[in-house]
């Protein structure tokens, strides 16, 4: 082989190794789940939806789910948009600290989040003892276990408004405000200028968000299964997944949500590229704020400590029930401990949870920095189709669900001859870390990504032209320069694996594999101190991603949203 041609090899290998990966990883698991639907005896047929269709469960389970998501979505943007328009176009004391408060959200997984509104919420929990020495009821009343949706959705709508709340700031803050002040100048009331004016620019914004929330809440598993909401599609699709069932009914389920994220996810993205195209077309200026009246004050602190204090109540949940050494009958623990800490160490599931989702994050993080770096550099240096392709791969996780992959990932290579490698029945471990890796790819995709583009190319070119090799060149020059992105994509690759819920409660059947979440919805049957353990890791979770997301946020700056942009 002449030197030509082993350098061409060269070039093109870092590309053909990450067509395979997405090609194995991505597309066959998805390619599985379209042929598991569509495919009876080699032949096409839409048998398993017609099936599918007849049967009542199914039918509920995905009007629930559907119901569920629109009516989550519909409760942020009722919480967001006066929100959003109060912290854009009003100062008052306190701002800073309550913006973060109210984000404070986002630092608890819904999963863990759930299991201490249970036990606020219970039959005999702090709620309804608080209401019986009032005297406001003469009967405990039953919350969640009359209507278990009702809990997933306010612990959803809690979790998500945030996400909501974030592109309205930054659509709101992109509106000329000279477009209002000419309406309002021509006599327009305040709702004719908020539907006629400000509404159909913020538009597109609120879409891309609004699509994120509706898919999260659509196929949101872990929430469920703290409520035992067993008629919602993710609860049908995991309880498939974990008995191996290969009925055509369950994979036209899987597919339906596929489908309908994807088509969601790239309204969504076409949300985003026409609000980029109209802001494109007109000039920056900023957004102007004025002080609250007096009037209004009161009723601005009274709604906002509501909303505060409903925001913290889950992160007050769970810290309660993590602390409380006896709390029995109370509105609130009788004693505080660290026993509960201490049993995360003592307890065999606990313990193997903590253990295993740090090596499983730890090993998903390092792929995810060489992947994410190869694939930016091909996107950014070479540029090209090519490397919009990948780009465009390593985005997609975005818009398929947790629970789809996983079930596509526990049904796929069985009787392949990859399956000694990846069947999650004999060894979960190299599928767990790919299903991790895969899921958060992107964060360190985009990370890597902002980073090449801030390093100069001359740099780069100065050192090739000292007859260093392309490998020295990215080790010595380009890496060392990139190094705060890629900790801050890393850390919150790291932070989210260690919290993956899908994954980890359709990939690790067996006890010494589980992660986490998987020994958190195991701890869950133990009556004595499994909620008690669950909320004390969940803590310890939610204070990891806490410091990740401010170590991220000081090394990227306002470069963090960009980790979150599809």
């Amino acid at each position: 082989m002449t030197r030509t041609g082993a350098a061409r090899i060269r070039r093109a290998l870092p590309a053909a190794l990450l067509i395979a990966f997405f090609a194995v990883f991505l597309a066959y698991p998805v390619a599985h789940v379209f042929r598991g639907a569509l495919l009876v005896d080699g032949r096409l047929s839409l048998a398993a939806f017609r099936q599918a269709l007849d049967n009542q469960v199914f039918v509920a389970s995905l009007w629930n789910s559907l119901w569920v998501a629109a009516l989550v979505t519909f409760l942020s943007s009722l919480v967001s948009f006066p929100l959003a328009h109060l912290f854009v176009h009003y100062e008052f004391r306190g701002k800073g600290v309550l913006q973060g408060l109210l984000l404070s959200a986002l630092v608890l997984p819904p999963f863990v989040a759930a299991i201490g509104m249970r036990q606020l919420f219970a039959r005999f929990g702090s709620i309804n003892l608080a209401l019986l020495e009032l005297g406001v009821i003469s009967e405990p009343i039953d919350f969640l276990g009359a209507n278990p949706l009702a809990g997933v959705v306010l612990m959803e709508t809690l979790h998500l408004y945030p996400i909501l709340f974030l592109n309205l700031i930054a659509a709101l803050a992109g509106v000329d405000p000279s477009l209002d002040e000419a309406a309002q100048g021509m006599g327009a009331s305040w709702r004719t200028r908020f539907l006629r004016v400000t509404l159909p620019l913020v538009l597109p914004g609120y879409f891309a968000g609004a699509v994120i929330v509706f898919i999260f809440a659509l196929t949101d598993l872990g929430t469920p299964i703290v409520f035992d909401a067993r008629d919602m599609v993710a609860m049908q699709i995991f309880e498939r997944a974990v008995e191996g069932s290969r009925d055509p009914v369950g994979y036209a389920l899987v597919l339906v949500v596929l489908v309908l994220s994807l088509l969601l996810f790239l309204l969504g993205r076409r949300a985003v590229a026409q609000k980029s195209a109209v802001q494109a077309t007109k000039g920056t200026v900023a957004a102007r704020t004025r002080r609250v009246p007096a009037l209004m004050r009161p009723l601005l602190v009274l709604g906002l400590g509501l909303l505060v204090f409903v925001t913290l109540l889950p992160h007050a949940a769970i810290a309660l029930v993590a602390f409380s050494e006896k709390w029995f009958f109370t509105v609130l623990p009788e004693r505080f401990s660290l026993v509960h800490f201490e049993r995360v160490l003592t307890d065999e599931v606990a313990f193997l949870g903590v253990k295993n989702s740090l090596v499983y994050a730890s090993c998903a993080t390092l792929l995810d920095v060489v992947l994410g770096v190869a694939i930016a550099w091909l996107a950014v240096r070479r540029g090209g189709r090519l490397g919009a392709a990948l780009d465009a791969c390593a985005m997609l996780p975005l818009a398929l669900p947790g629970v789809v992959l996983a079930f596509g990932y526990a049904m796929c290579y069985a009787g392949t001859p990859l399956g000694d490698y990846l069947d999650p029945l004999q060894d979960p471990f190299l599928l767990i870390v790919i299903g991790y890796s895969v899921r958060r790819l992107p964060y360190v995709v985009r990370s890597a990504d902002a980073g090449f583009r801030q390093v100069p190319v001359a740099l780069e070119e100065a050192s090739r032209n000292l007859g260093a090799t392309g490998a020295t060149t990215l080790r010595r020059v380009t890496l060392p320069l990139l190094a705060g992105n890629l900790l801050a994509g890393a850390l919150l690759a790291f932070s989210f694996a260690m919290l993956e819920v899908s994954e980890s409660l359709i990939l690790a059947p067996a006890k010494e594999d589980f992660p986490i979440a998987k020994a958190i919805y195991q701890l869950l049957g133990d009556i004595q101190f499994g909620a008690q353990i669950g909320c004390a890791m969940g803590v310890i979770g939610a204070a990891l991603l806490l410091y990740s997301l401010i170590a991220a946020s000081r090394l990227l700056g306002r470069s963090l949203g960009e980790l979150f942009r599809a």
